[in-house]
């Protein structure tokens, strides 16, 4: 194949958007929508990689990627924030091998110190990765999704889970009298907010998302992406809620949230399974929790009493010459100066 590599921004000729949305691994992470929200709340700079076959100008790969300038130098990831999704989709393995290696030959020339790439959920690209890129380190998740094929209506959903979360939503969720409705203004992602930043500042650790990506989630309703809101209250207060986003078959858990003084009612539990219901009758096949590392057994737990099942994934950094000097860095300094980027294990 005589190839033809185009570096973009987020503005893709027609091949390459109908390669992205078309391809069978690509996930919501790698679509400009997504990125450019990413890139304006990180400040960082976003690159598609296009190869082409230079006979027929058709699209053989594609690879997104956003730099970030900090303090310490240039790093890169695939889709930076909160662990999202990225990598290269390819038509076979020669436009996987070429288009790596075009992508390293870019982070080169932009004296990028360090990159790292979340492979896609359905796809397992390990020895690709490694036979093509300088990967010196690998981070390993468990990603928990459910298929909701099989579910047609409430009965089906219900024996779909977990007895103990079947118990908590007959004789604790269902009984609190909680009123479930579905709101996606402005007004409705603050109140989102408000409880997520209550919850997670309440957690040792705790990272909350900004009010920024609340509202530029807003956005979000204009185009193939769309977000999805749910909102539980009981006696006119709003203990709880459950962001989605959803594109193609996916149904994606963002952020949900639940005040700790009505825990008793199990209010998130409500509000999931009247979201899976919904996609489900809709048409959507995947609920995608999201990662999980093997130490948080509560949470994998939590996951899997709703039918999730549950597949390893790989985090693959690059090292471009600047492993070790991060490495010698305080790591909140890092943190705070490469905000919502993934650097290295730790």
């Amino acid at each position: 194949m005589s190839a033809k590599l185009d570096i973009l921004s987020d503005n893709l000729p027609e091949a390459a958007q109908t390669f992205l949305v078309t391809h069978r691994y690509a996930m919501l992470y790698h679509l400009p929508e997504w990125l450019r929200i990413v890139a304006a709340l990180t400040s960082s700079e976003l690159f598609y990689l296009v190869l082409s076959d230079g006979g027929t100008g058709h699209t053989k790969g594609i690879v997104p990627l956003c730099l970030k300038n900090g303090a310490f130098g240039v790093i890169a990831n695939s889709s930076p924030f909160f662990g999202s999704h990225g990598g290269i989709l390819a038509a076979d393995d020669e436009s996987f091998q070429g288009l790596a290696r075009a992508l390293h030959a870019f982070l080169i020339e932009r004296r990028v110190m360090l990159m790292n790439v979340i492979e896609p959920l359905f796809e397992c690209s390990k020895n690709q990765y490694e036979r093509t890129l300088p990967v010196s380190a690998m981070d390993h998740r468990i990603g928990q999704f459910k298929d909701l094929g099989l579910i047609s209506d409430r009965d089906t959903l219900l024996g779909s889970v977990g007895g103990l979360t079947r118990s908590n939503l007959n004789r604790k969720a269902w009984r609190s009298g909680m009123k479930i409705y579905r709101d996606e203004s402005p007004a409705a992602l603050e109140s989102l907010y408000a409880m997520h930043v209550q919850e997670m500042g309440a957690k040792p650790g705790g990272n909350p998302k900004p009010r920024s990506f609340f509202e530029q989630i807003a956005h979000l309703r204009q185009g193939a992406v769309s977000y999805r809101l749910y909102l539980g209250e009981i006696d006119g207060e709003v203990v709880a809620g459950l962001l989605l986003l959803l594109w193609r078959e996916y149904v994606e858990y963002i952020t949900p949230v639940f005040k700790d003084h009505a825990r008793a009612s199990q209010p998130l539990s409500a509000l999931v399974f009247q979201a899976m219901l919904d996609a489900a009758i809709e048409g959507y096949r995947w609920w995608n929790f999201g990662g999980t590392w093997r130490e948080q057994e509560n949470l994998m737990k939590f996951k899997e009493s709703w039918g999730a099942q549950s597949k390893p994934y790989q985090y693959y950094v690059l090292d471009l010459g600047g492993l070790e000097a991060f490495k010698g860095c305080d790591r909140e300094v890092l943190k705070k100066e490469y905000y919502g980027f993934y650097l290295y294990p730790f």
